[in-house]
């Protein structure tokens, strides 16, 4: 059934028409809740001759029968029996799914492998060495990020497979910048990779397979100094984070505006303690959507919010290169009680 469905077909149905054709052709995200701006989802054969779609951004994907389920909220069953009256086989054709055990809320997510940490510590040693000079004049000269707070975040640089070696399951794209994400012991839990010159019609980043490490959705960067003032920057991406982190602050980079959902900011809120978030995301339709879910769900849990909107069609990187400072958001405020008033915005200067 499954190999006489054309998954690209499906996906122009579900998702709307690709972007591009052939081997290049993209659609948006099938997930209804992921804000997919920039088409994300491209569409390979697998080994046994089965298309299988992948989102880039967030990390979804499977068959037909995945696609139908996200898309339209239904069980396996009924996706199963929805292709089968579309292909013209029958039921039985699909072998069952062997049944997974649900996991429990109260599980650690799973750590990352440890050929995917030794990818990441290989990378770290090497940004500073001469096979890294290309990404670290990348990361000053063109993002204008400092040194400093790249070494204090284990920033890596991943000169390409030639020259660095990797499991299977690596980004392997070409030359790139490592973002590691590490949780309050320091310990390295996920990272994403920047290509340097991706592909065109290709993601910016690649990300580990779901094999070697679970996407947090975030990650958590600290200034160079070590203290940080009391005021944590939420924003979209690791070198806004860094941006974030040069002034002082303690970040929050989202790894793409649509993992703001309700969970990811409980964590956000939890780890924020009874400090204030500043809301930094893109200027964009989806920035601004993120910015609006976090703002609702942090001041649900006591948290003072206040959201920075940058100009459309910018980011915090951007923004602050071109205004040629970082943004003083302020002394520390006192955190008020859950209720309906929202907090006076602190002075920003205008770029």
């Amino acid at each position: 059934m499954l190999s006489r469905t054309d998954l690209g077909a499906l996906l122009d149905e579900l998702c709307g028409p690709a972007r591009g054709l052939g081997r290049g052709a993209r659609w948006h995200c099938p997930v209804p809740d992921h804000v997919d701006a920039n088409p994300s989802v491209t569409v390979t054969v697998g080994r046994r001759g089965i298309e299988r779609w992948k989102c880039w951004s967030m990390g979804h994907g499977g068959t037909a029968i995945d696609a139908l389920c996200v898309a339209r909220g239904i069980d396996v069953k009924e996706a199963i029996e929805e292709l089968g009256r579309r292909t013209g086989a029958v039921e039985t054709d699909v072998a069952p799914r062997p049944r997974r055990t649900a996991r429990r809320v109260h599980e650690s997510p799973r750590l990352l492998a440890p050929a995917a940490v030794d990818y990441v510590l290989a990378a770290e040693r090497l940004l500073w060495q001469p096979a890294g000079r290309r990404v670290l004049e990348y990361l000053v000269d063109e993002r204008g990020l400092d040194p400093d707070v790249l070494r204090a975040n284990r920033v890596g640089a991943d000169p390409g497979p030639r020259t660095l070696r990797r499991a299977t399951g690596l980004p392997k794209a070409g030359p790139g910048a490592v973002f590691p994400a590490v949780d309050a012991d320091g310990a390295i839990v996920y990272f994403q990779t920047r290509y340097l010159t991706p592909a065109r019609n290709r993601p910016k980043y690649g990300n580990p397979t779901s094999e070697l490490g679970a996407n947090p959705k975030h990650g958590w960067t600290r200034p160079a100094g070590g203290a940080a003032a009391e005021v944590v920057v939420v924003c979209e991406g690791f070198p806004d984070a860094y941006v974030a982190n040069a002034a002082g602050y303690e970040a929050v980079a989202l790894l793409g505006a649509a993992t703001a959902t309700p969970a990811v900011t409980a964590q956000i809120a939890r780890q924020t303690g009874r400090r204030a978030a500043v809301l930094a995301l893109d200027g964009d339709d989806a920035g601004r959507a993120a910015a609006q879910q976090l703002w609702t769900g942090l001041r649900r849990c006591g948290i003072m919010v206040v959201d920075l909107p940058l100009p459309s069609g910018t980011d915090l990187n951007s923004w602050v290169r071109a205004a040629h400072q970082v943004p003083d958001l302020g002394p520390p405020r006192p955190v008020p009680s859950p209720g309906p008033a929202v907090a006076p915005a602190p002075a920003i200067p205008t770029p």
